[in-house]
């Protein structure tokens, strides 16, 4: 497929060009939902090697990057982006990725690439970056132009890592969207506030024009952290009660599952919702052989989170015990977790693994080790079992990247989040998603009475 790009992405395209023959090692380009970042990324990888060895066969100069890799901040990212180039570009040229031309297929995470230590901290319970690993030496990538997709989730102690593996000959392109989620328990990347950043701002996601006036005024609520009011237009942007709500959520997942999405705050909302459409499915609420369902978190599993799989054979229930040494009022206490050993698909992959038999459970759990501080068993039970999600509700954040026809927002729940700057990406990401129409749904405390000339109180689903 040959691609063409248009207006501002033709424009960022000419900023990237520029790129590769100036002074700077970093630039970035920041577009918001449905601005066509994608595209322009599989236009880079498809032409920017050969017209950046045309000019310098023109001027007489060197050709200083040679390659290109693609990286994503998640595993869902580099999964949705990966799909997207083999989906878009000719096979030809695919066969050529694949085999070290430029050395971009299979897309890998920024982590994994670089060999980034993600570890557990039993002292305070935290996991995050603390060092490289052991068996990746440190090396300096020449000639290479680094493309990081969703680097809004990139923050700066990841970007400076990152660029410590950079030689002066190479490069780093960030393409990602500055009003996104901020990184959890982190900040996002001043680079995109730097002035080598290139803002995509025309949206190509939806052509109608109420979706696209929602998209620009919820561009600006980030921006100066307001809340004004959402213009309703019947069967395009709606606001239901919750009643409602569960009556319209019923009919979309009953008819249409894989054209809908409903986004929350909360995990714990999410899982409620997916309990309740796994029931208006009529589909028993353990999970069962044949489901398709998100890996949430990957235990020792391997299988990288955001991947979709399928439960292909499940086994008889048993029971693993994890002794509790924190001692409580009387002693310490053995919790039992229910589980069944179960064989899953997901892409290339198929392995046995082990799942909880009854997840509210097993969350309950978790938390009373985490609020103990027995973080041996609370690291040693998340290590143990898979975690696997329903992929019909999904927290905003694992929403972000994605593109769906029909997006319903708990409002709820949402706006139960107190910080300002983050309830503002979080309204912004959720109603973005989608490319045909935002349903509204539920009451929101008065502080937000902004958001809609009428506050309705009405029961949770």
């Amino acid at each position: 497929m040959s691609y063409s790009l248009q207006g501002d992405q033709l424009e960022a395209f000419d900023s990237v060009m520029e790129f590769m023959f100036d002074g700077q090692d970093t630039k970035c380009i920041s577009g918001g939902s449905g601005t066509g970042k994608s595209v322009l990324i599989t236009y880079i990888v498809q032409n920017l090697l050969p017209k950046c060895e045309n000019i310098c066969k023109l001027m007489g100069l060197p050709v200083q990057i040679k390659n290109i890799v693609v990286l994503a901040t998640t595993n869902s990212a580099a999964n949705e982006l990966e799909s997207k180039l083999t989906t878009s570009l000719p096979q030809s040229f695919i066969n050529l990725m694949s085999t070290g031309y430029t050395s971009i297929l299979p897309i890998k995470t920024v982590h994994s690439f670089f060999g980034f230590k993600v570890e557990d901290d039993y002292n305070t319970g935290n996991t995050g970056i603390f060092s490289m690993s052991d068996d990746i030496p440190t090396f300096g990538l020449e000639n290479t132009l680094v493309i990081i997709d969703e680097a809004s989730q990139l923050d700066g102690v990841i970007k400076r890592m990152v660029m410590k593996h950079l030689a002066p000959t190479s490069k780093l392109l960030l393409v990602g969207d500055k009003r996104q989620l901020l990184p959890v328990k982190g900040t996002m990347t001043t680079a995109f506030y730097q002035p080598n950043t290139y803002c995509l701002t025309t949206t190509r996601r939806t052509n109608h024009p109420a979706l696209q006036a929602l998209y620009a005024q919820l561009e600006e609520g980030v921006d100066t952290r307001s809340f004004s009011k959402i213009t309703l237009v019947p069967s395009v942007i709606d606001w239901l009660s919750e009643d409602e709500a569960q009556v319209a959520i019923t009919a979309a997942f009953q008819t249409a599952p894989d054209t809908t999405k409903v986004a929350t705050y909360t995990d714990a909302r999410s899982r409620e919702i997916n309990s309740f459409i796994r029931h208006i499915q009529g589909k028993p609420p353990e999970i069962s052989v044949g489901d398709k369902l998100v890996v949430n978190n990957s235990g020792v599993s391997r299988f990288p989170v955001g991947t979709l799989v399928k439960v292909q054979y499940l086994g008889g229930t048993q029971e693993k015990y994890f002794q509790d040494t924190k001692p409580i009022e009387e002693g310490g206490i053995v919790m039992g977790i229910p589980y069944r050993n179960a064989i899953i698909v997901g892409g290339k992959y198929q392995r046995e693994v082990s799942i909880p038999v009854d997840i509210n459970h097993y969350f309950s759990t978790m938390k009373y080790l985490a609020a103990t501080k027995n973080w041996k068993s609370y690291f040693a039970l998340k290590k143990e079992f898979l975690d696997l999600r329903l992929p019909y509700a999904m927290t905003t954040y694992k929403l972000q990247g994605i593109t769906i026809p029909t997006i319903f927002v708990d409002m709820a729940d949402l706006c139960s989040c107190k910080n300002k700057d983050t309830l503002a990406r979080l309204l912004y990401v959720a109603m973005t998603r989608a490319s045909e129409r935002v349903v509204l749904y539920g009451s929101i405390p008065l502080r937000y009475r902004s958001l809609v000339e009428e506050v309705t109180c009405s029961p949770r689903m």
